[in-house]
């Protein structure tokens, strides 16, 4: 359980997206390795994590899916302008 809610709700709502699986994004033409993600989460270039299930965090497929196909879009999300 964390601040937004049950393991279960956050896994639905994420869609289950975690650093190792970030791989299974490949349908929206580049593949992601987990050594590629860690990259970007510590130079702040990928979305924040919806929420945590333990320590584990979980991100948004729609966010991920967003920050990968546009990536302008996906700033214009971050700043609340779209």
């Amino acid at each position: 359980m964390n601040e937004h809610g049950s393991a279960d709700s956050l896994r639905s709502r994420a869609g289950g997206l975690t650093s190792g699986k970030m791989s299974q994004t490949a349908d929206l033409g580049r593949q992601i390795t987990t050594a590629t993600w860690s990259a970007y989460v510590a130079r702040s270039e990928a979305p924040q994590p919806a929420g945590y299930v333990g320590r584990t965090p979980m991100w948004s497929r729609e966010e991920v899916t967003l920050w990968q196909t546009d990536s302008a879009a996906w700033k214009a999300h971050q700043r609340g302008t779209i």
